[in-house]
């Protein structure tokens, strides 16, 4: 596993020691764990991006969400017809 050293303004390390003591964990968890979440929400963007690009390159073809619903069994229960 890497080690890694990171500056953060003094008000960001108390709140972060504040929720490490009350969670039990140590700051290195919480810092690990905000970062994969950071990269993967990063990843869904660019893939969505990348998806939203080819969708206007190729003729905008959509689904109306009442028959999406239909094709995957999930019933609506807010829709209005």
């Amino acid at each position: 596993m890497a080690n890694l050293s990171v500056r953060i303004p003094d008000q960001l390390d108390f709140a972060l020691e504040v929720v490490a003591k009350k969670q039990e964990r140590n700051k290195s968890f919480f810092i690990r764990k905000a970062l994969e979440s950071y990269l993967e929400d990063f990843h869904d963007y660019q893939t969505a991006k990348t998806e939203y690009a080819k969708y206007l390159t190729g003729g905008k073809k959509t689904v109306a969400l009442k028959d999406l619903a239909k094709d995957l069994g999930i019933k609506l229960h807010h829709y209005r017809k």
